[in-house]
């Protein structure tokens, strides 16, 4: 393991953990503090608690389908169901996805886990897992009653085909060509990459369903004559603050860095509106900087981002952290080196002074990093 120029954050040997999936683990991601979902690519899921080290549950959402990735929810609670319950949100290569439901009194059994949905996503490409838990808990009472059990009554209308739709007629007016990724995040904006190497931000609203772009577009420069395609886009949130970042990555094997700022502060109520006049340009976009790595290989790069940290898993086997508190300097603090084969999985979980960092590599094991603050 090697660091580099920081002092503050002081990296612990990882802890190796082993699955019972039949081709190991090839991509991993946090649902609490001690517990991970993995994934063998095939199909498989285990959700294993590495403080116990016991696999509570393995289950295969499709006999056949290949997974590129799984977001399970923490236990979350409806305001009208007496029950906790977890989403299970799984993509597969084929750009469908499955969204699962169990009710949860204490133990997350395979029984309990029940498909709500499979959606036929129209994009061409997705790479990254959406995280839509706020989606769906407005939804899920079209599905359960308040005594947890099935109900054909009320259903709702599905909301990840209603933002697909939106998507989709944006792309129509705005002509960018073939959409490459869709990207959710926590703060109800929808980042659409472009093969063209187009990034357009959105909003959705949840109270009417309708997406909003916020700017027509910001174009990434070619490379040698060639489009940036868009394959990740992840947001950069600081809290309190009201602009972002944003970390992409293309095919032109860098990380750009985007300034999202002066955004419009009454985007929920433009979403009211049947028509909006004037100007439909909502925020302001710009580069800040490039990170260059010949190692950043196109369809094996895994961003993700905590405290001034971007966490990048890249094709040489390691995850370079960079400080990116001044996004205009981005600078190399350290590299966790223990894998053997490309990295396909980065997650995080943070409690105040510590993060744990999860990474899932092509190899077929698990590391588990420790960053003391």
């Amino acid at each position: 393991m090697e660091k580099q120029g920081s002092k503050k954050t002081k990296i612990d040997p990882p802890l190796i953990l082993k699955s019972k999936l039949e081709s190991g683990c090839k991509a991993a991601s946090f649902i609490d503090q001690h517990t991970i979902v993995c994934s063998d690519g095939t199909g498989s899921l285990e959700v294993f608690n590495f403080e116990k080290s016991e696999t509570l549950v393995t289950f295969k959402p499709s006999e056949s389908k290949i997974i590129l990735g799984v977001h399970i929810s923490q236990e979350l609670q409806h305001p009208e169901l007496q029950q906790s319950y977890k989403l299970a949100i799984v993509l597969y290569k084929d750009g469908e996805i499955d969204v699962l439901v169990a009710m949860v009194d204490g133990i997350v059994d395979q029984e309990k886990w029940k498909k709500i949905y499979t959606v036929k996503s129209p994009l061409s490409f997705m790479m990254q897992v959406p995280k839509l838990e706020k989606m769906f808990s407005k939804y899920l009472l079209g599905f359960i009653n308040e005594e947890g059990k099935e109900s054909t009554d009320g259903i709702l209308p599905d909301p990840i085909s209603a933002v697909f739709s939106s998507i989709s007629d944006i792309d129509k007016s705005n002509k960018k060509g073939a959409i490459n990724v869709v990207e959710f995040s926590d703060r109800n904006f929808i980042f659409v990459g472009y093969e063209s190497g187009t990034i357009i931000p959105c909003y959705y609203s949840v109270s009417t369903g309708k997406v909003l772009p916020l700017t027509k577009g910001f174009v990434l420069d070619p490379v040698d004559e060639n489009p940036s395609i868009i394959l990740s886009i992840f947001p950069i949130f600081q809290p309190e603050e009201h602009d972002f970042h944003l970390a992409i990555s293309c095919y032109t094997q860098d990380i750009s860095i985007l300034s999202v700022k002066e955004i419009d502060s009454d985007l929920e109520e433009k979403c009211q509106m049947k028509r909006i006049k004037g100007s439909k340009e909502f925020c302001e976009i710009s580069l800040v900087s490039v990170i260059k790595d010949a190692m950043f290989k196109p369809g094996t790069c895994e961003i993700k981002y905590y405290s001034h940290l971007l966490f990048i898993g890249s094709f040489d086997h390691r995850v370079r952290l960079y400080r990116v508190k001044k996004p205009h300097k981005p600078k190399l603090v350290g590299l966790l080196k223990h894998h053997k084969a490309a990295i396909n999985s980065v997650s995080l979980y943070s409690n105040g002074s510590q993060c744990e960092v999860l990474v899932g590599s092509e190899d077929g094991s698990i590391s588990l990093w420790t960053l003391n603050f």
